[in-house]
C-alpha cells in the first residue's frame, strides 16, 4: 500500500525543547520585607536549549499555590490555601493597583484582594473582568501574607493555570499530594492560558525568608504541530481545507492499527479532560494522569483532531522549508490503547508551465502508535512529505470522513502515459489521364 504522506522527522523531534518556566518570589523593598511577595524573573538554564522563559511571556497570566508554614518536623500550618496569584502586564492579565496589591512591584504579580469578592474590574481594557469566571479566585477573599520566623521553613505547592470551580486542584499535608480533579485539565488549541497545565514546588528555610521564592514549573501537558513539503517535479503543491467548506482544514482521526493476517484499523483513544495527582513526597514530584471524558465516534463525522491549513499558496520543497500550520494543539498526553492518528488530507497541484490544477481529496496517512506515545512536557512536531505516490482521490465531490481511522489504499494521480502509438498503412489513390497536344 502506498501513501501520500511520508513520516520524514518525528523521532528526531519527538520530546523537541521545551521551556520550563521559572517563577520567583519575593519582595525586597525595606518597607514590604516581611510580606510574602511573588515575581518572575528570567533565568537561563542548562537543562533545555533555549531555557527558561517567564510564566508571562509563555502566554500565562495566573497560577494558583497553596503554603505551609513548618513549626516543626511533626507540625505545620496553612498559609495559602489555593490562593490565586495574577499578573498585570500591557492590557493583559489583572487590573492590579498599588493601592490593593501591596507587593505589586515591577514584577507585577500579586495575590491580595484577588478574591472573587474583591476583584471588581469591569472596565473596557483587556484585563480579566470580574465576570470572566475562568480566571477567577475560589476564595471570596486573598490576605497579605508575612514570613514567620518562629517557623523553620515553608514549603509552596503551585500549579498553573489556576482552576476556578469544583474541579480545581487540592492539596493534602498528610501525603503531600496535589490533586486536580477528573475534569480539571482541558486540552484545547492554541490558548495557553487555558490548555497548557504546570506544576512546582519548593521549601524556603528560614534563613532564605524575605528572599526570592524560586519556582521551575514543568508542564503536565504536551503539545502537538504539524508541517508539510513536497517532492513532485513540475508541480507546486497547496494545502487545502479537507473539504470545500473553508473551515475543516487538515484532520487527524484517532486511530489503533490491528495487526494480523492484515492491517485493519479501529478508532483509538483520546481525551478531552483528565484528572490528575502530583505526588511531592519525594526529591522528585511524580505525576499521574487519569482520563475522563474521550473523544467520541458514535457515527460517522466523529471527532477528529483539526489543524489550520498553512497560509503557504505553495507549500515548501524540502523538510527544512516545510510550511507549518498555526495549529498548536494542547493534548492530554495519556495513550491508551496503542493509539495512533491517521491524518486526512486535501491538496492541489498547479503545473509549473502550464498552470493546471488537480485538487486530490482525502488524502491519508497513518502515525502509528510508536510516533504518538506523548509524554507530558514535550512538544512534537509531525512532518509530512507529499510525493506523486498519493492517495486519495480527484473526484470532484467525493464523500469524507475526518474521522475515519482507515488510510486509504486508492492511489490518487495516476501519470499520463502514451503507449501503442500505430500509424495507419499508406491507402493508394490511382488516377488516371491522357495528355495529348489539346491540352
Amino acid at each position: 500500500m502506498r501513501k501520500l504522506l511520508l513520516i520524514t522527522a518525528c523521532s528526531a523531534l519527538i520530546a523537541s525543547c521545551t521551556n520550563d518556566t521559572e517563577l520567583n518570589g519575593g519582595n525586597n523593598s525595606e518597607s514590604k520585607q516581611n510580606t510574602i511577595g511573588f515575581e518572575v524573573l528570567h533565568r537561563n538554564s542548562i537543562t533545555t536549549k533555549a531555557g527558561k522563559s517567564n510564566l508571562q511571556e509563555a502566554g500565562h497570566y495566573n497560577f494558583g499555590v497553596f503554603a505551609y508554614k513548618n513549626i516543626s518536623s511533626s507540625s505545620s500550618q496553612q498559609v495559602m490555601n489555593n490562593y490565586l496569584v495574577g499578573y498585570k502586564g500591557n492590557n493583559v492579565g489583572y487590573n492590579l493597583t498599588d493601592a490593593n496589591q501591596t507587593t505589586l512591584s515591577s514584577s507585577n504579580w500579586a495575590y491580595e484582594k484577588l478574591g472573587y469578592s474583591e476583584y471588581t474590574y469591569d472596565g473596557s481594557e483587556r484585563y480579566y473582568k470580574k465576570d470572566e469566571t475562568f480566571y477567577m479566585s475560589n476564595n471570596a477573599n486573598q490576605y497579605l501574607k508575612y514570613w514567620d520566623k518562629s517557623s523553620e521553613s515553608v514549603d509552596f505547592y503551585a500549579y498553573a493555570p489556576y482552576i476556578n470551580g469544583n474541579q480545581t486542584a487540592t492539596f493534602a499535608t498528610d501525603t503531600k499530594q496535589m490533586t486536580i480533579g477528573n475534569d480539571g485539565i482541558k486540552d484545547g488549541y492554541d490558548d495557553r492560558s487555558k490548555h497548557e497545565f504546570m506544576y512546582a514546588n519548593t521549601t524556603v528555610a528560614k534563613a532564605n525568608y524575605n528572599k526570592e521564592v524560586q519556582l521551575a514549573f514543568k508542564r503536565i501537558s504536551a503539545k502537538m504541530q504539524i508541517k508539510f513539503y513536497e517532492d513532485i517535479t513540475g508541480y507546486e503543491v497547496q494545502i487545502l481545507d479537507l473539504k470545500e467548506d473553508n473551515t475543516s482544514g487538515v484532520c487527524a482521526a484517532p486511530a489503533i492499527a490491528l495487526t494480523g493476517e492484515g492491517t485493519t484499523y479501529t478508532y483509538g483513544t483520546l481525551y478531552h479532560s483528565a484528572g490528575a495527582t502530583i505526588d511531592f513526597s519525594s526529591a522528585t514530584p511524580s505525576l499521574s494522569l487519569t482520563g475522563n471524558t474521550k473523544f467520541s465516534r458514535e457515527s460517522t463525522n466523529g471527532e477528529c483532531l483539526r489543524f489550520n491549513v498553512p497560509t503557504a499558496n505553495s507549500i515548501g520543497t524540502d523538510k527544512n522549508n516545510a510550511s507549518p500550520s498555526s495549529t498548536t494543539y494542547y493534548l492530554i498526553p495519556i495513550n491508551q490503547d496503542n493509539t495512533g492518528l491517521t491524518f486526512h488530507v486535501t491538496y492541489k497541484l498547479t503545473a509549473e508551465d502550464t498552470k493546471e490544477t488537480i485538487t486530490v481529496r482525502n488524502a491519508t496517512v497513518h502515525v502509528p502508535y510508536s510516533a504518538c506515545n506523548w509524554t507530558s512536557n514535550n512538544s512534537y512536531t509531525y512532518i509530512f512529505k507529499i510525493t506523486k505516490n498519493s492517495t486519495g482521490t480527484t473526484e470532484s465531490n467525493p464523500t469524507i470522513d475526518p474521522s475515519d481511522p482507515n488510510p486509504s489504499t486508492d492511489k490518487a494521480l495516476y501519470p499520463i502515459i502514451f503507449d501503442e502509438c500505430t500509424i495507419e498503412n499508406w491507402t493508394e489513390v490511382d488516377s488516371e489521364h491522357n495528355i495529348n497536344d489539346n491540352n
